[in-house]
């Protein structure tokens, strides 16, 4: 894949934020490394709070940029309580979180040594496996439940309906979700929208006129 330029945000790029402690030069390299790994490999674009202007406050900034990521990577070394914040604002706005250290599994604060973390300062090989793996089970999985999520109505919208209907394949239903992601925000399972938002997309046919007309109908009295 071709590298982005600096200021490149192309739409098909997804957001990932890093939180970091800075401590230069290490928390550069570290930062350079996880930009263009996972520019490549995973179509992600790494920001950083530091890299960004905002006239509204870091804070503020800091938090916008959480809310516009899909991903979070928080290095946690050295424990520094900003880090902690900006981890517990990513667990508010509900945007998956993978923690880092270039520390042992021992010197993490005890309440935290229950969760998965990736240690980056003993092998390299090691660590980008897990980070890989760590990015399918929480962003592939994701979009896995987008998927069947949206197979359950549209089959309860035919059970309903006995209507003729062009379903999507997996595949393109979840790269089309992953563009959407990118560029609007997809209600949440908890919202009302979700099941009418997840429908239409899956069904391909859903701007017909008849079938439009028909899912309304069903959305309106459908649980």
């Amino acid at each position: 894949m071709k590298m982005c330029g600096g200021n490149e945000l192309s739409e098909k790029m997804g957001r990932c934020f890093f939180i970091t402690p800075f401590r230069p030069p290490t928390h550069h390299y570290l930062y350079l490394f996880l930009k263009e790994y996972l520019e490549i490999n995973h179509n992600l674009i790494l920001l950083r709070a530091d890299k960004a202007y905002s006239e509204k406050g870091f804070v503020n900034k800091i938090i916008r940029m959480i809310d516009e990521s899909e991903l979070v990577i928080a290095d946690i070394t050295g424990n520094n309580p900003n880090v902690f914040y900006e981890i517990g604002v990513s667990h508010t706005k509900k945007i998956p979180v993978i923690l880092i250290s270039g520390e042992t599994p021992r010197e993490l604060p005890s309440d935290i040594r229950h969760i998965d973390c990736l240690f980056y300062n003993n092998n390299e090989k090691e660590f980008i496996e897990k980070l890989n793996q760590y990015y399918t089970d929480i962003i592939i999985e994701k979009y896995n439940v987008y998927y069947e999520d949206a197979k359950k109505y549209a089959e309860e919208f035919k059970s309903h309906s006995s209507i003729e209907i062009n379903e999507l394949p997996k595949d393109e239903f979840i790269d089309m979700m992953k563009i959407e992601n990118r560029t609007t925000k997809i209600p949440t399972k908890e919202s009302i929208a979700y099941k009418a938002y997840l429908t239409f997309k899956y069904i391909s046919n859903s701007s017909e006129v008849d079938i439009g007309e028909k899912l309304n109908e069903w959305l309106e009295y459908s649980p």
